[in-house]
């Protein structure tokens, strides 16, 4: 996406972001709404996939139960999608994303349901015919509904009926990877791992994981009865006949394995990562921006990272120094007059920054 427009989603009011790179980074003070901004390229890249509205949801604590159908606790959770939890039926209170070639929206609607019969291949059926009303209609048996949609296409939600019924591994057309800000993947690694066993892609995982230990010769997923056959990775280290489970060195190598496992999954896709910093020290960091530039480029992923860490800035800014392709871009949000704004820092800001240990955070 080149560039990319919200409105009324979640802590963004409103925000426009031109000229998007290959690697974006958004930094700002807490409750600027950097995560949510994550997740609303999450919906846009998706185009409105009900899996990625259950993902969002509970990444914030608001517990889905695919089973539990309860309209009043459905409204309120898909309330917490709106700028200050609006939940007003009106043709006014809409979130829209958009970008230059995809869009997503939603808004509350009244809806009506009609029992109904028609005659189809010679044969009479019956059933019910939904109908969303307009502005200005009433009907005393009108329930309330979330739609949502893109250009091509609208879905509505029935909050006591099918708003849970959501499949939350059902494939997207194109990729999309969310590591939220404790390190946690839409998929375990192992099942990531599984998808590019044997490919020049575990290379990849490799040699990252060595940013961290450059004695790690190999990686694998083992189980073992008492686990309840969930699989966890082990490693190899130059020198050693044992294997060590990953987990005892530290969970700055386990971030990377995840990064990394979701970057090698996202060819043609989008990397979403949440406070790129944690788990790491600074010492590693302008290693992993580099891994990330290399692969982006290589798989054609566009990658989104928001930070609080001024290493994670100046390491940044260092990799960025050395890419004579200028594909990365540094922007801070911050309220201006109770508006959002993204400032993009230039190449040249970002560069003299890191020289001079100017914080831009």
């Amino acid at each position: 996406m080149e560039f990319i427009f919200i409105k009324n989603y979640k802590a963004i009011k409103l925000l426009k972001i031109d000229s998007l790179s290959r690697v974006n980074v958004f930094t700002g003070k807490n409750n600027t709404g950097k995560s949510s901004l994550l997740e609303a390229i999450a919906l846009l890249a998706s185009q409105g996939s009900l899996k990625w509205i259950k993902i969002i949801l509970e990444l914030r604590g608001e517990n889905v139960d695919n089973d539990f159908f309860d309209f009043d606790r459905n409204y309120r959770i898909l309330a917490s999608l709106f700028s200050n939890r609006n939940n007003a039926v009106n043709f006014e209170n809409i979130i829209t994303i958009e970008s230059s070639n995809k869009s997503f929206f939603a808004r509350f609607v009244y809806y009506v349901k009609n029992y109904t019969r028609a005659m189809i291949n010679g044969k009479e059926v019956f059933g019910d015919v939904t109908t969303i009303l307009s502005k200005d209609e009433e009907d005393e048996d009108k329930k309330v509904g979330l739609e949502i949609g893109n250009d091509e296409d609208a879905h509505l939600l029935e909050f006591d009926t099918n708003m849970l019924k959501i499949n939350s591994l059902s494939q997207e057309s194109t990729p999309i990877h969310f590591i939220n800000s404790y390190g946690k993947a839409l998929e375990e690694s192992s099942v990531l791992w599984d998808k590019i066993t044997l490919t020049d892609k575990e290379d990849s995982v490799v040699e990252a994981l060595r940013i961290i230990d450059p004695k790690i010769q190999r990686l694998s997923f083992i189980s073992e009865e008492y686990s309840n056959n969930k699989r966890y990775p082990v490693v190899k280290l130059e020198g050693s006949k044992e294997v060590l489970p990953l987990q005892s060195m530290g969970d700055g190598i386990n971030r990377i394995l995840k990064v990394i496992l979701a970057a090698v999954n996202c060819e043609n896709g989008t990397l979403l990562i949440d406070e790129f910093e944690n788990g790491l020290h600074h010492s590693v960091q302008q290693k992993l921006w580099e891994v990330i530039f290399s692969i982006s480029k290589k798989l054609n992923i566009q990658v989104f990272v928001t930070t609080h860490s001024e290493d994670a800035i100046h390491t940044f800014a260092k990799v960025l120094e050395k890419d004579e392709t200028n594909e990365g871009s540094l922007y801070r949000l911050a309220y201006r007059n109770d508006n959002l704004t993204a400032n993009l820092f230039t190449e040249e800001e970002i560069k003299n920054a890191a020289k001079l240990n100017i914080d831009l955070r």
